[in-house]
C-alpha cells in the first residue's frame, strides 16, 4: 500500500469528516471509496450483450463484411 498526503481546506477536512461519520466509515474509507466512485464512474466499462459480443467477433474475423470500391458504391447499397 502506497501513502498519499493532500492538503484540503479546513471547511472541506470537516465536510468529509460529517460525511464519513454518517456513512459509518473512517476518513480513509470514505475518501478510497468516494476516489474509487470517481474513477468508475468517469470510465465505466460497458457489458455488451451476446449478439453485440457475436458481431464484433465475426467481423474481426472478417466474416459477414461488405466492401466497396468507394463511399458512392456504400451509399447507393443502403438507398441513400
Amino acid at each position: 500500500m502506497t501513502r498519499m498526503s493532500i492538503d484540503v481546506s479546513k471547511e472541506l477536512h470537516q465536510m468529509i469528516k460529517i460525511h464519513a461519520m454518517f456513512d459509518h466509515k473512517t476518513i480513509r474509507d470514505f475518501v478510497v471509496s468516494a476516489i474509487e466512485g470517481a474513477i468508475n464512474k468517469k470510465h465505466k466499462t460497458r457489458e455488451v450483450n451476446a449478439e453485440t459480443r457475436k458481431v464484433l467477433l465475426e467481423s474481426e474475423a472478417g466474416i459477414g463484411l461488405t466492401r466497396y470500391n468507394n463511399m458512392d458504391e456504400f451509399f447507393k447499397e443502403i438507398g441513400c
